[in-house]
């Protein structure tokens, strides 16, 4: 059973055919106030303004948010942070949700920052929902990008279930050297990590900077958890920005939706979040960001003038 849904999952990340699109590249790291650590999390502060916190998914650094950031920092304060063992930056201390919460909440208080509103993409967008259950006073609206309270596909699953998937794939992580790393990055971006082929040479080379046993645990870490239990302790607006791509329409898609389908499933998950907004893009894979950043700008813009 566990290695039949791990091969499953693998599957489903793995065989999607890439959509052709204009050739395109990742905007240049915008010029930073001023960088600092705070426990496992490396942050680069931008502009001034009401706060906002931008927390990258899984092997991914501050360069998610470049073509982001110059537009925020006209208004906000931007806090862009990169987790430990992410982007190039060393491993250090204990890679879980619970000491993520304490290390955020070490930002807030040592930065004054009142009621930020937390952006998160794909394990960064669990982390902000994690975030918005314990601590629900201390932000003032949550926005997941790709990010939910359970791995899809793993909602059947016991915790035992999820556990035994998370710690057989955490160990394959571990297992590959820094080229094997590499290549399994580059396969994932061109068929699930962004549209681009040129883009998602460039993602997966940045990608592949990250520490494979940090990589690992936190893979681990998300594959386990699940936030559904608690999602009505949240008490501020959330925003669930769901990619959506057309070969996920392809009945020979692992995971079949139309895009109608896949908002109502993302909602299914999200049950239980008292002020929740579930919005598509598409044509766009898992770094919506980078696919479409016009429409994520927008949608975020939108957002924000609500709350």
């Amino acid at each position: 059973m566990r290695n039949r849904l791990a091969g499953a999952l693998a599957a489903a990340l793995l065989s999607m055919t890439p959509l052709a699109a204009p050739a395109a590249a990742l905007p240049p790291d915008p010029p930073r106030a001023e960088s600092f650590d705070v426990g496992m999390l490396h942050v680069d502060r931008y502009g001034s303004g009401d706060p906002i916190v931008l927390v990258p998914g899984l092997a991914s650094g501050a360069w998610t948010w470049n073509g982001l950031i110059p537009h925020l920092a006209a208004t906000h304060s931007v806090y862009a942070v990169t987790i430990a063992g992410f982007a190039g930056r060393p491993a250090t201390g204990t890679m879980s949700f619970a000491a993520f919460e304490n290390d955020l909440t070490a930002l807030f208080d040592q930065r004054h920052l009142v009621k930020p509103v937390l952006v998160g993409h794909s394990l960064g967008g669990t982390l902000a929902i994690d975030y918005g259950e314990t601590h629900p006073d201390r932000v003032r609206a949550i926005v997941a990008a790709d990010g939910l309270p359970i791995f899809p596909g793993m909602q059947q699953l016991t915790q035992q279930q999820r556990e035994a998937i998370g710690a057989q794939m955490a160990s394959g992580v571990k297992a590959q050297t820094h080229d094997q790393f590499l290549a399994f990055e580059k396969n994932y971006m061109a068929s699930v990590g962004v549209n681009d082929a040129a883009l998602a040479d460039q993602v997966a080379a940045l990608s592949a900077q990250s520490d494979a046993s940090a990589v690992a645990a936190w893979l681990q870490a998300d594959l386990a958890a699940d936030l559904r239990p608690n999602l009505a302790k949240i008490t501020v607006p959330v925003l669930e920005i769901a990619p959506y791509s057309p070969a996920e329409g392809n009945p020979a898609a692992p995971m079949h939706y139309t895009e109608a389908e896949k908002a109502d499933y993302y909602r299914t998950l999200l049950a239980g979040v008292a002020k929740l907004d579930v919005l598509t893009i598409a044509p766009a894979r898992h770094f919506v960001i980078l696919d479409q950043p016009e429409r994520f700008q927008k949608a975020l813009d939108d957002f924000l003038a609500r709350v």
